[in-house]
């Protein structure tokens, strides 16, 4: 049987090991909602114009959210020259914006897709069963607008899911 063949998802001659900052999205496997307690998301009370239902700075992480969060912020433990400018973790999905700095014989030792593998497999290992989804989505940030589109888009994840919980609800009033 001919199968597809799987559209690369990295550029093929880049040195993802490389000073810079990139903008990641890793997923579970069929996108499944694992890190966040949603009953409290679901529960909560109906938001108005000046409440909201979801709390950026306060998630409602679960046991597996924690956990993915222990072991992002070990990233900057393990890899003197990375430092995490941003990121947030939605119920089926992180977004991240890495930064890669130093030398290069530092930067040698920091490769993108060495570090996410290390991360899928840390919070495997911790959680005890598999969870992600093959891969993961990079973007190279390329300048600084750039880099402040992609720390917004972080910031405003968790109220673009709001947006679309509280039109769930809308549409479930009106049935």
């Amino acid at each position: 049987m001919n199968l597809p063949k799987r559209k690369p998802m990295r550029y093929k001659n880049f040195d993802y090991s490389q000073c810079g900052s990139y903008f990641l999205t890793i997923s579970t496997q069929n996108r499944k909602n694992l890190f966040w307690d949603m009953e409290k998301v679901y529960s909560a009370k109906q938001a108005n114009e000046l409440e909201h239902i979801i709390n950026p700075d306060f998630l409602p992480l679960n046991y597996a959210g924690k956990i993915v969060e222990k072991h992002l912020m070990l990233w900057q433990n393990t890899y003197s020259n990375v430092k995490i400018e941003n990121f947030v973790i939605m119920p089926n999905h992180i977004h991240l914006i890495v930064s890669i700095s130093g030398n290069e014989t530092e930067s040698k030792k920091t490769d993108i897709s060495r570090m996410v593998a290390q991360f899928k497999g840390c919070v495997t290992k911790e959680l005890g069963e598999a969870i992600w989804q093959k891969g993961y989505f990079d973007h190279i940030i390329a300048n600084e607008k750039d880099f402040n589109n992609c720390f917004d888009y972080i910031e405003a994840n968790p109220y673009i899911l709001e947006e679309k919980i509280l039109e769930q609800r809308k549409k479930k009033m009106k049935q």
